[in-house]
């Protein structure tokens, strides 16, 4: 029989949550991650909704805990204390995770510190190393946190050129993720977006408070198989009872979830609140947390940052161009740096066409 254990901090897994707004799901993987945490695994909480709720790790309360601020140059951000620690995103990723690994905390990375396009870059930059990354020179289990994720890939990008970039990252990362010692846990309010691209890759779904009509139809068994045990058990021990045992998705409590397996068994249980602050509506972060940012450039004027952006760029390529010329493959390139060796071609490629470009022009 398949182990019918939920959280298997043994193997990598992939787990998708949905529900509606409100129903928990949240509050739900930030318990997982938890439990991650707590079994010696890297947590990289990478998305939330611009609210900065993924950065609650960290803010006083019951429990804490120490995190690892990402954020763009061009944002200046001051700690109150050392359980923030803010490191500018392009530091180099391993060096990243080896940090975060050694002083146990949690990596974290917001929307709410971006303009444009400069998040989806980041996190597409972010997620398409990571797992080689991990393979070849940080050699830890990490578990990768994202919220809302039929809208990153799927719906919010349409308005930025970073889509395809994006949308390709995260495909790719789902992917391959459990052959570096990397598992995923994501949620999203519908899953019939995003489900026909992953649904082989999913070894747990959590169903909770939602619309029968929102589950894809792969899952719309599992109403009709709810809507059977409760009229049966009912015979036996009452509608109240029964009820209560197998209570429909709509009407789930936001500690309440319907855990299903690959081969269709589900069965109904409870998580917790996390032991740190879940954020509520009318909380503030900066106000909570103490933690204070500032835009180094007003937004009107965050073009000004292309240049430094352009000098990094530059000194990337004839970073690679000078270890070429030592004779290093492109994967060994991609390892010094920590990018993938088909990071490593692109960079080059793109250099070379914009080269072109500049001398046709006159």
């Amino acid at each position: 029989m398949a182990s019918r254990i939920l959280l298997d901090t043994n193997r990598y897994l992939g787990i998708a949550v949905m529900g509606m707004r409100d129903s928990g799901k949240s509050a739900f993987l930030e318990w997982a991650g938890e439990q991650y945490y707590h079994h010696g695994w890297i947590i990289c909480d990478l998305f939330d909704a611009g609210d900065y709720e993924n950065l609650f790790w960290c803010v006083k309360d019951r429990k804490r805990y120490p995190i690892l601020l990402l954020h763009p140059r061009y944002v200046s951000v001051e700690a109150p204390d050392d359980y923030v620690k803010p490191v500018p995103d392009d530091t180099r990723l391993s060096q990243v995770l080896r940090e975060a690994d050694e002083e146990r905390r949690v990596v974290c990375l917001s929307p709410g510190f971006y303009r444009g396009e400069d998040y989806w870059e980041t996190l597409a930059r972010i997620l398409w190393v990571l797992p080689e990354v991990n393979r070849d020179q940080v050699k830890r289990n990490i578990l990768v946190l994202l919220r809302e994720s039929s809208n990153i890939a799927f719906s919010h990008l349409r308005i930025y050129r970073a889509e395809s970039q994006t949308r390709k990252a995260i495909l790719r990362f789902m992917r391959v993720s459990r052959h570096y010692r990397t598992g995923f846990i994501f949620d999203a309010q519908r899953l019939t977006d995003i489900y026909k691209a992953i649904r082989v890759l999913i070894d747990r779904i959590i169903v909770k408070k939602t619309p029968p009509y929102t589950l894809p139809d792969e899952l719309q068994f599992i109403h009709r198989s709810i809507e059977e045990r409760r009229a049966q058990a009912a015979q036996t021990i009452g509608m109240d009872n029964a009820w209560r045992l197998y209570p429909p998705i709509s009407a789930l409590y936001p500690h309440e979830f319907y855990a299903v397996w690959p081969d269709g068994f589900f069965t109904k249980l409870t998580n917790p609140l996390p032991s740190f602050r879940h954020k509520q509506p009318e909380d503030s972060f900066t106000e909570l947390s103490g933690v204070r940012f500032t835009f180094k450039q007003p937004a009107q004027q965050q073009q000004a940052v292309k240049p430094d952006r352009e000098a990094r760029r530059l000194e990337r390529v004839s970073t690679i161009m000078a270890l070429k010329q030592k004779g290093l493959s492109y994967e060994e390139i991609g390892r010094q740096l920590g990018i993938s060796k088909s990071a490593v071609a692109m960079t080059l490629k793109r250099f070379t066409q914009r080269q072109l470009a500049a001398s046709a022009s006159p």
